[in-house]
C-alpha cells in the first residue's frame, strides 16, 4: 500500500532532480567556457532562455543548456548563442538528430559559410526542406559542411545560399553540376 505509493512517488522525483541537475551542470559549463559570472546579464538571459525553450518546446531546460555549452565549446558568443538556440532545437527535431549532431552542423554551416547568426533559422529550414525533398538525412546534407567541402567549394560557385541548398535539393553534385 504506501510503501508502493512511496515508491511511485520517489521516480519522478529523482527524474526531476536529475534534470535539474542537467541544466546546473550545462549551464556552469557554459558560464566557463564563456568567461561570465552566473549574475551577469548575459548568463541570466541564457539560463532564462533554457528554461523558456524547456517549457514551450519538447527539449528540456537542460537539453537546451547541453546545446549552449556546446556552442560555447565550439567558439560562440553569448549573443550568438541566444540566437542559433531555437533554430539548432528545430533541426534536431526535424532532422530526428541528437543536439550534438545538430551544433555541429549548425556552427560547421556557421562558421564554413561566414554566415551570421541572424541568418540561421532561413538556413535550418533550407537544409531541413532539402532533406526532406531530396531523400538524404539532414545529418547526411551536415556531413558536406563538417567536412568543409561546402564550405570551401560552395561559396565560389553560387551566388547565395538558396542556390547552394538548391543544388542539394535537385541532388546535385556541387562543383560539377552532375546528378549524383
Amino acid at each position: 500500500g504506501l510503501a508502493g505509493a512511496g515508491l511511485g512517488l520517489a521516480a519522478p522525483l529523482a527524474l526531476a532532480t536529475k534534470t535539474y541537475a542537467d541544466f546546473e551542470t550545462h549551464m556552469a559549463r557554459t558560464a566557463v567556457l564563456l568567461g561570465l559570472g552566473k549574475t551577469e546579464a548575459a548568463f541570466v538571459s541564457l539560463s532564462d532562455k533554457a528554461k523558456q525553450l524547456g517549457r514551450d518546446t519538447e527539449w528540456s531546460a537542460g537539453d537546451a543548456a547541453q546545446a549552449m555549452s556546446l556552442f560555447a565549446a565550439r567558439g560562440f558568443r553569448a549573443n550568438e548563442i541566444l540566437k542559433a538556440v531555437d533554430p539548432t532545437l528545430a533541426l534536431a527535431t526535424t532532422g530526428m538528430i541528437d543536439l550534438g549532431e545538430a551544433t555541429k552542423i549548425v556552427s560547421s554551416i556557421m562558421h564554413g559559410m561566414s554566415e551570421d547568426v541572424g541568418q540561421l533559422s532561413a538556413i535550418t529550414d533550407i537544409l531541413a526542406t532539402a532533406a526532406t525533398k531530396s531523400g538524404a538525412s539532414v545529418a547526411d546534407l551536415g556531413h558536406f559542411f563538417e567536412v568543409g567541402l561546402v564550405a570551401v567549394v560552395a561559396p565560389c560557385l553560387f551566388v547565395n545560399k538558396r542556390e547552394r541548398f538548391a543544388q542539394f535539393h535537385h541532388g546535385k553534385c556541387l562543383g560539377c553540376g552532375r546528378e549524383r
